[in-house]
């Protein structure tokens, strides 16, 4: 492969000199080809139920569409299939904010993403149905953990909002009107069977709409490298069948499987140590206070449900403009004891009780370990975290 500079300075990527591309004209290819690659990621995940895996596939591909260049339609309509997925994920937590109005909980922002594929859904009574479990379940959800009076305010907003059934309005009045919970309706028409229908609407979307250029070319790959592998097995088992057969009984033979067993214990020893070696040594590509997307990312200064607020919101700015936060040196005459009394009495800061507040979000109450991966906490332990989780709740400010 050879790489000339043309007279204006681009770099040109080529297999001969006669035919040259723009290194920018390829790596527009090869990036289209990665979205449509991540997409594919986002959604075989999501029908997974593999969340963790989900979310590092929707971080890269925030970081992939991230920049000035426009995406083609399609990929932006695979963007809004995206956005419309995590929220329903996030279905279950009332305190994750996807709109600039904090009372608008997730499914509540996921029914304006579903009206604008209405277009796209070729099934009218899975489109019907999935919109319905919408309307049932952003009431369904607030009643299942014991908030009526939230439950109640959905409901208006949705009669006065959207264009619901004249029979579904009814049946979701007595039913928030009793606070119940357990109601056979609501059983029926769950919150799993919403999920389900979501992965249905995603298999069909995939069937029409494949995306796959990229997983083929990688299937390919490996289905050959696996064939390879099994080929260079069966040359080892005839090589080593033949050898014991010319060998029996011979003490040379003998004295070189011993040496060459020796040898292998040593190299599977050396490996060992290597892989230990690797392991410790490997070092983060990006820092800890590099906050990953989460569902406050979605928001906007304007507007409750712009079905484009979703990547470029306000995260990426305070991802980027956030001070660095360096932890300082400890001068040397300092004694353990006066740096621990520090410690304890170091005060919080906002953008700490901002992380912690995220992380709660995130993976949920009791987490501390885990959360502390995922944020940068200076000098904090899990049990102060805890601790001032609980003084947050106390003040009611544990909502972002």
């Amino acid at each position: 492969m050879e790489r000339e500079t043309s007279e204006g300075g681009a770099s040109l990527i080529s297999g001969s000199t006669d035919d040259c591309v723009a290194f920018s004209d390829a790596e527009t290819v090869a990036k289209s080809w990665m979205v449509d690659f991540l997409f594919i990621s986002v959604c075989h995940y999501f029908k997974e139920d593999k969340h963790a895996e989900f979310n590092q596939s929707l971080r890269s591909l925030e970081a992939m569409i991230e920049g000035p260049k426009r995406l083609k339609k399609d990929q932006e309509k695979n963007v809004d299939i995206c956005c419309f997925l995590l929220r329903i994920v996030n279905g279950k937590q009332l305190d994750a904010q996807f709109e600039s109005d904090k009372r608008v909980t997730p499914l509540m922002s996921a029914l304006p993403i579903w009206d604008s594929f209405s277009d796209l859904v070729a099934d009218r009574t899975l489109y019907e149905n999935i919109k319905n479990l919408l309307f049932i379940q952003s009431a369904g959800v607030c009643l299942e953990q014991g908030n009526g009076d939230k439950a109640s305010w959905v409901l208006q907003w949705l009669m006065e909002e959207c264009q619901m059934p004249e029979n579904l309005k009814m049946k979701l009045s007595v039913i928030v009107n009793k606070k119940d919970a357990y109601h056979k309706f609501l059983v029926n028409f769950s919150f799993n069977r919403l999920v389900e229908s979501v992965k249905t609407f995603v298999d069909s979307f995939l069937n029409v709409h494949p995306f796959d250029f990229l997983l083929k070319a990688a299937s390919k790959v490996v289905w050959t490298c696996r064939e390879a592998g099994l080929e260079e097995e069966m040359e080892d088992q005839n090589g080593s069948g033949s050898a014991v057969q010319h060998g029996e009984g011979s003490k040379n033979t003998e004295d070189q499987t011993e040496t060459s067993a020796s040898a292998a214990n040593e190299n599977q020893t050396h490996e060992a140590s290597t892989s230990v070696l690797t392991t410790r040594q490997k070092k983060q590509l990006l820092p800890k206070n590099a906050n990953p997307w989460k569902p406050e990312s979605g928001k906007k200064p304007y507007g409750i449900f712009n079905r484009y607020s979703y990547i470029r919101g306000a995260c990426l700015a305070d991802r980027w403009s956030s001070p660095l936060r360096i932890k300082p040196r400890e001068p040397k005459h300092r004694s353990t004891e006066n740096v621990m009394r520090r410690n304890t009495k170091k005060k919080w800061v906002y953008s700490e009780d901002r992380d912690l507040k995220s992380g709660v979000h995130r993976h949920g109450e009791g987490r501390w370990a885990r959360i502390m991966q995922d944020f940068d906490f200076p000098e904090r332990t899990a049990t102060m975290l805890k601790d001032r989780w609980r003084t947050l709740k106390k003040q009611g400010k544990a909502t972002t």
